[in-house]
């Protein structure tokens, strides 16, 4: 399990998805309008939590209630990305990108995947290093 969340938070750093989200942000408050982008996150890490499950009951409750809430927020994010494609699709088609009311509701998004990504990052760290801590 730890090797998973790890290799989740590789691709949040690697990607740079935190610093994506806030540039696409200032872009949009800059230009005052919608760009189209692609928002997808792969969601094999549910695989991986499946077949850690029945392994789940060794662990202790602080432990078991830090991994569900770090599979919780992951699937949120990944939710949140898939509505936000969505959006952003919809009102291109319909040449709505410089709506103000559909740029509020796509920053407000956008600035709470900003928050997600940064506690899921946090919890990351923190569960990989209890599940499997790093050599001293």
């Amino acid at each position: 399990m730890a090797a998973e969340i790890r290799s989740f938070l590789d691709v949040l750093d690697r990607q740079k998805v935190a610093q994506f989200f806030r540039d696409t942000l200032e872009r949009i408050k800059r230009e005052n309008r919608l760009p189209l982008f692609p928002v997808s996150f792969r969601s094999t890490y549910s695989t991986v939590f499946s077949g850690a499950a029945s392994k789940i009951g060794i662990l202790d409750a602080c432990l078991l209630n830090a991994i569900v809430t770090y599979y919780y927020n992951v699937q949120t994010l990944v939710e949140y990305g898939d509505v936000l494609s969505a959006n952003l699709t919809d009102i291109h088609n319909r040449g709505a990108q410089k709506d103000p009311k559909e740029i509020q509701e796509q920053v407000e998004m956008l600035e709470e995947m900003i928050t997600l990504v940064a506690e899921v990052r946090e919890t990351a760290v923190e569960l990989a290093n209890k599940l499997d801590p790093p050599p001293s």
